[in-house]
Protein backbone atom coordinates (compact mmCIF):
# COMPACT_ATOMS: atom_id res chain seq x y z
CA UNK A 1 0.00 0.00 0.00
CA UNK A 2 1.42 3.05 -0.94
CA UNK A 3 1.03 5.99 1.57
CA UNK A 4 0.88 9.78 0.61
CA UNK A 5 3.22 12.50 2.12
CA UNK A 6 0.28 14.22 3.52
CA UNK A 7 -0.31 10.98 5.32
CA UNK A 8 2.76 10.55 6.66
CA UNK A 9 3.25 14.92 7.86
CA UNK A 10 -0.20 13.74 9.77
CA UNK A 11 1.38 10.84 11.17
CA UNK A 12 4.39 13.11 12.47
CA UNK A 13 1.94 15.51 13.49
CA UNK A 14 0.01 13.34 15.82
CA UNK A 15 3.53 12.12 17.76
CA UNK A 16 3.90 16.01 18.34
CA UNK A 17 6.87 15.68 16.15
CA UNK A 18 7.41 18.85 13.94
CA UNK A 19 7.04 18.92 10.36
CA UNK A 20 10.24 20.34 9.24
CA UNK A 21 11.52 20.60 5.68
CA UNK A 22 13.91 18.69 6.39
CA UNK A 23 11.71 15.44 7.31
CA UNK A 24 9.38 16.20 4.42
CA UNK A 25 12.29 15.98 2.12
CA UNK A 26 13.81 12.92 3.25
CA UNK A 27 10.15 11.32 3.40
CA UNK A 28 9.83 12.27 0.25
CA UNK A 29 12.66 10.58 -1.23
CA UNK A 30 11.82 7.54 0.97
CA UNK A 31 8.24 7.30 -0.48
CA UNK A 32 9.80 8.05 -4.02
CA UNK A 33 12.17 4.68 -4.10
CA UNK A 34 11.21 1.07 -4.59
CA UNK A 35 14.37 -0.50 -3.32
CA UNK A 36 15.53 -0.38 0.26
CA UNK A 37 18.00 2.50 0.57
CA UNK A 38 21.11 2.87 2.40
CA UNK A 39 21.20 6.04 4.73
CA UNK A 40 23.78 7.64 2.78
CA UNK A 41 22.17 6.84 -0.62
CA UNK A 42 18.74 8.76 1.12
CA UNK A 43 21.44 11.47 2.23
CA UNK A 44 23.26 12.09 -1.12
CA UNK A 45 19.68 12.11 -2.64
CA UNK A 46 18.32 14.53 -0.33
CA UNK A 47 21.46 16.88 -0.61
CA UNK A 48 20.72 17.55 -4.31
CA UNK A 49 17.19 19.47 -2.73
CA UNK A 50 18.37 20.76 0.54
CA UNK A 51 22.33 20.93 0.12
CA UNK A 52 23.25 22.02 3.76
CA UNK A 53 21.42 19.18 5.41
CA UNK A 54 24.27 16.89 7.30
CA UNK A 55 24.74 12.71 7.53
CA UNK A 56 23.76 13.57 11.01
CA UNK A 57 20.34 14.70 10.44
CA UNK A 58 19.73 12.08 7.88
CA UNK A 59 20.93 9.58 10.44
CA UNK A 60 18.80 10.68 13.06
CA UNK A 61 15.14 11.73 11.06
CA UNK A 62 15.68 8.10 10.08
CA UNK A 63 16.08 6.54 13.56
CA UNK A 64 13.25 8.56 14.56
CA UNK A 65 11.16 7.37 11.61
CA UNK A 66 11.97 3.75 12.71
CA UNK A 67 11.21 4.27 16.48
CA UNK A 68 7.57 5.86 14.91
CA UNK A 69 6.79 3.06 12.59
CA UNK A 70 7.69 5.20 9.75
CA UNK A 71 10.39 3.10 7.93
CA UNK A 72 12.38 0.26 9.06
CA UNK A 73 16.17 -0.59 9.48
CA UNK A 74 17.26 -4.00 7.55
CA UNK A 75 20.79 -4.61 8.83
CA UNK A 76 22.79 -6.61 5.86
Amino acid sequence: MKVSLDQLAKRLKEQHISVTPQRLEILRTIISRYDHPSADAIYQEVRRHLPMISFNTVYKTLETFCQLGLAIKINP
